[in-house]
């Protein structure tokens, strides 16, 4: 059976709900702007997130791997902000 980005993507996203990264259960009193956490996963500040760095919003190192593969639309091995958004939506922010 082949999956398609988006299926892969929602797929990653249950895992990772399942393993409890990110206090996806937990509710949140205002919405959290993406950028912010953009910039504050940029440990060097280059302006893209590396997977170390993107790995730093869960404990399950090897969902935030295959996130991160499908995240990186142009396979470049780093997020740039544009990629970093749809992050946003599975940890509804």
């Amino acid at each position: 059976m082949r999956w398609c980005k988006a299926g892969r993507l929602i797929l990653a996203a249950s895992a990772l709900a399942l393993a409890g990264g990110c206090g996806s259960a937990q509710k949140r009193e205002a919405p959290v702007d993406p950028g912010l956490v953009f910039e504050a996963l940029d440990k060097n500040k280059d302006g893209v997130l590396n997977p170390e760095e993107f790995a730093a919003l869960s404990k399950d190192r090897e969902a935030m791997n295959r996130l991160f593969k499908d995240l990186d639309q142009d396979h470049n091995g780093v997020l740039s902000r544009d990629e970093f958004k749809p992050a946003g939506l599975i940890y509804r922010w």
